[in-house]
């Protein structure tokens, strides 16, 4: 019987395995009797991975990280089989596990640690910056330290295990971004109210932005923002403050003090005070100085709306030419550079108030009495005139009203003034009225008369404001004797004999007469008798006489004389009379006087008496 035997196969020669990460190709010889093969790779877990193949050589394409592979290729055909190892294979190890990054804000420096891979031999940790900048440390350890970071980076950080012969790849990346750079480009800008704006540069790896300013006097106030700018709002005024500015992201925050520096604006100035001395023009206005301020301007707003301004760089400022009689409201507003404080308090004044103008006086010769009026002065309460005579007479007045009727005295020129007058201050006088009443009436008038002849006179006191005098003389019958002179006296020498005469005297300047004093009177002598005519009685011896009634007679006085000088007389009050007793063969010369209380007349023409006939002789 003829049958066959199949052996089995023989073993594989020159297994060989070449492996690079995650795959292994193994190959051998051509065996003899082996139609087929399986390559296995078993870890020493147990996890096994088997090829198939007819071929002499086969593919693990997906083998594990971080294993040791036993490696053995089988022949084997219907009979039998047999087995080949080879060393094992150790693949590269795993990707660090559980990166993590932390940085240092201080030094900008970076530790990294991550898991360990069993198969690693040492690591490196590789750390990318968005802006170009990498850099990387090795060590045997699971953690290194990344000094010299550049600030504001993102890095991208990941970790190579590295393997015997083999790394791993990369482990999964993390993202660490640095601390924010420092800032290089604030700047503040005033706006001139209670609050600054600032500004800067956007800063790499930067997400928020806090500024603080600190001020002079311990104020302390701040901002944040995610953009590049913010405005710090209530400042206190008059303070100069420094900026601090910070940077922050997720990581870090970056503190730095800045070079800039602002001033808030300038206080209110305090405790305004205006001065005014009546009589000076001169307004000074000061107040409580303030700090941080380059000047200061004062303002004075009459009650109108206009105004005058004061610049000062201490806490006075004077207005010398505020208009006069009104009502000024003062404040101060300190500056620096472009910015100024709010007003201050206001505080308020009156200037002296004006001088009056036009004053003028309306008056009339007959009258004393003088009629003062002028122009209303602005911020006069009331109203002072005065009247300055040119003898010495002074008076003054005061009234509410811009006129006002005075009397004064006669005969002077006056200077009338008015000075308005508020409840502080006095103006100054105003252009005086200048004006001359009417001469003074004559006072103390005498007269005098001279009985044997027609003369009369009349003598005064002075009269202030006189240059010259009329008397006027006017007697009974009508009739007016005037005498005009510069003297104090006047004779008259054609009075009529007889009459009363009634004597009043005026004075005179170049403008007015003044009234007529009061009267007196000049009692002339009486008119000599006129018509005497006498008669004798021859039977009884009495001789009858009359004549004419003589002006201004009170009594008669009838005088007879005979040829021996015998003398016969008697008195009466009547024109006529009787001489009794004659002596006859004797011739009487009769004549008759008028008499009255102040003087007698000369003798009348003689009438004739003769004892024996009659005769009448006539003057």
């Amino acid at each position: 019987m003829t049958g066959s035997l199949i052996t089995g196969p023989c073993v594989p020669q020159h297994l060989t395995v070449h492996y690079s990460p995650s795959t292994a190709l193994l190959s051998w010889d051509v065996t003899k009797g082996g139609p087929n093969f399986t390559a296995d790779a078993v870890t020493l877990e147990g996890l096994t991975v088997t090829c198939e193949t007819s071929n002499t050589s086969c593919t693990f394409p997906h083998l594990d990280c971080d294993q040791i592979y036993n490696i053995s290729v089988t022949a084997h055909n219907s009979v039998c089989s047999d087995t080949v190892t080879s060393d094992p294979i150790k693949t590269e190890p795993c990707p660090p596990q559980n990166v993590k990054a932390s940085l240092n804000c201080a030094t900008l420096s970076a530790a990294v640690s991550w898991e360990p891979s069993q198969l690693a031999v040492g690591y490196v940790a590789f750390l990318e910056g968005g802006n170009g900048h990498s850099t990387s440390c090795r060590t045997n350890h699971t953690y290194c330290r990344v000094p010299d970071l550049t600030c504001g980076t993102v890095y991208y950080v990941r970790v190579r295990a590295i393997g015997e012969v083999f790394n791993s790849s990369d482990s999964t990346g993390v993202n660490m971004t640095s601390a924010p750079c420092l800032s290089t480009s604030v700047s503040a800008m005033m706006d001139c109210t209670d609050s600054v704006l600032v500004s800067w540069s956007a800063i790499a790896g930067a997400e928020n932005y806090s500024v603080t300013a600190l001020g002079s006097e311990g104020q302390t106030v701040s901002c944040s923002t995610s953009q590049n700018h913010c405005n710090i709002s209530s400042l206190q005024c008059g303070q100069q403050f420094n900026l601090t500015f910070s940077s922050t992201n997720q990581q870090c925050q970056t503190t730095s003090t800045t070079n800039v520096t602002f001033l808030s604006r300038p206080c209110v100035p305090l405790q305004p005070v205006v001065d005014k001395l009546c009589g000076n023009k001169m307004s000074v206005m000061s107040w409580e100085e303030r700090e941080v301020v380059d000047y200061y301007v004062a303002r004075a707003v009459s009650a109108a709306g206009e105004y005058q301004l004061c610049n000062s760089t201490s806490s006075v400022c004077s207005f010398p030419t505020l208009g006069c009689g009104e009502t000024f409201t003062f404040t101060v507003t300190a500056y620096r550079g472009h910015c100024q404080s709010d007003a201050s308090a206001p505080v308020y004044l009156t200037t002296d108030p004006c001088k009056p103008e036009n004053v003028s006086a309306h008056m009339s010769c007959d009258s004393e009495t003088v009629a003062l009026d002028w122009s209303k002065a602005k911020g006069a309460s009331f109203y002072i005139v005065m009247a300055t005579g040119s003898l010495g007479y002074f008076v003054d007045f005061n009234t509410t009203s811009t006129n006002l009727s005075v009397s004064l005295l006669c005969g002077q020129s006056y200077n009338v003034s008015v000075q308005a007058n508020s409840d502080t201050c006095d103006s100054p006088l105003s252009i005086p009225a200048v004006f001359r009443l009417a001469p003074c009436t004559p006072l103390n008038l005498v007269t005098y008369f001279e009985c044997d002849n027609q003369l009369g006179s009349v003598s005064w006191g002075p009269s202030d404001g006189a240059n010259m005098y009329t008397a006027t003389a006017v007697g009974e019958d009508g009739h007016t004797h005037l005498c005009v002179t510069n003297g104090t006296s006047c004779t008259w020498e054609d009075l009529h004999c007889g009459e009363i005469y009634n004597v009043t005297v005026t004075a005179n300047d170049s403008r007015c007469t003044s009234a007529r004093s009061n009267s007196t009177t000049i009692h002339m002598a009486p008119c000599v008798p006129q018509a005497l005519s006498s008669i004798l009685d021859c039977g009884t011896g009495v001789g009858s006489l009359s004549w004419a009634s003589s002006a201004g007679a009170e009594t008669y006085e009838v005088v007879a004389v005979n040829e021996d000088g015998n003398t016969l007389a008697f008195s009466t009050n009547i024109t006529s009379g009787h001489l009794s007793e004659l002596l006859c063969g004797k011739q009487y010369q009769v004549t008759v006087r008028a008499i009255n209380r102040q003087c007698r007349s000369v003798p009348s023409s003689p009438a004739y008496l003769s004892s024996g006939n009659t005769e009448t002789l006539m003057a």
